[in-house]
This record gives structure tokens, sequence and C-alpha cells, in this order.
């Protein structure tokens, strides 16, 4: 466990690192709630992706996609910073290399005995995908039975009303669909 004052300084050292290989990053979860104590930094992002060459192809006709953030999560750049990439789902420490098109990344700064939670999002989701990851849970829990209440269901990260899948690029959406105004991080609960 962090005060809040200290775990806002590590997780604003790691979203000012990451800012220029993402499209948008934000703190999420009890940092962003403000509570007193916090027990693990949690991150939403969307990678900023870019078309290279194909360095495998002699030519360098081809191109693929490379996730920015991707590259420095596993560059050298990434120590200066403290942070080790883990294996997520497991209490073990063991280190882990984050795919690039993986949805969730965990990382560990030993020095400050504090994990990382890192999510990786979408336009077209980084609103559902903040308001979930700021929390509580319960808060979250009970936002998802109010859209099931009002046909909607949430499937593979993505809002859905019957047949149509719903944008929600802000929280703010989401809110409007039920009908809410929005609620500030620090009064959900």
């Amino acid at each position: 466990m962090r005060g809040l004052l200290d775990a806002r300084r590590l997780a604003d050292g790691l979203v000012t690192a990451m800012r220029p290989h993402c499209d948008r990053i934000e703190i999420a979860g009890s940092i962003r709630r403000g509570k007193p104590e916090v027990k693990d930094i949690e991150l939403v992002a969307i990678p900023r992706w870019v078309d290279e060459p194909d360095p495998s192809n002699l030519f360098a006709e081809d191109r693929i996609r490379v996730n920015q953030l991707h590259r420095w999560a596993t560059s050298r750049a990434v120590l200066a910073h403290g942070l080790q990439w883990i294996k997520p789902a497991t209490s073990v420490i063991l280190p882990w290399t984050p795919r690039p098109d993986g949805q969730y990344w965990r990382g560990y700064l030993p020095e400050h005995e504090l994990k990382v939670d890192l999510f990786l999002s979408e336009r077209e989701t980084w609103g559902l995908d903040l308001l979930i990851r700021t929390g509580p849970a319960e808060f979250g829990r009970e936002l998802m039975i109010a859209f099931q209440r009002r046909g909607y269901r949430v499937k593979g990260g993505h809002l859905w009303q019957g047949q149509t899948r719903i944008p929600t690029p802000e929280e703010e959406q989401l809110f409007q669909h039920l009908g809410l105004p929005w609620i500030p991080p620090a009064d959900r609960r």
C-alpha cells in the first residue's frame, strides 16, 4: 500500500514516459478516485500504432503495423523507470514480455513494491474501459446491471444494444445512455 500522493507521483511519471507512445493515456483506479491508500497503479492507454517498412523484406515494399507503446515497453528505456513486466494472473512475480496485441499488461515497481496494471483500449471503447478501470468494482457492477435493464449488454469490450455496437469514446456517454448525470470518480461508490 502507498499513500495517494506517493502513488500519484509514480503514476504521473509512468504516464509521462508512456504518453509519446500513446494516442491517449490516463490514470484510473483508486488514484483517480482519490483514495487515501493505493494498492496498485491502474492506467488505461490507447497505444499509438504506426505503419513501418517490414525489416524482413529486403526491398522494404511491405509494411507492418507496430505498437509504439509495446516498442517502448520492451526497450531498455523502460528500465529507467524501474518498471518490470510480470506475468499477469499470478501472485508470484515472474518476468514476462507483454504482447503487442494484448489488452492487459502487468508491471511491477520493485523499489516501491507496487504493481502496475496497464489496460490497452481503443478509441471506440475508451469511455467504457476508463469507467470500468476507474471502479470501484461494485460501482461498475451496478452500472452494468442498469445497462442490462435498459436493453444493453457488454460483450467483447464493447457496449451493444441488440445487434448494434454502441461506440463509447467518452465516459460521459455511458452515463447519458443511462439517463444519469456524470458522476465524478471521487463520488463513485
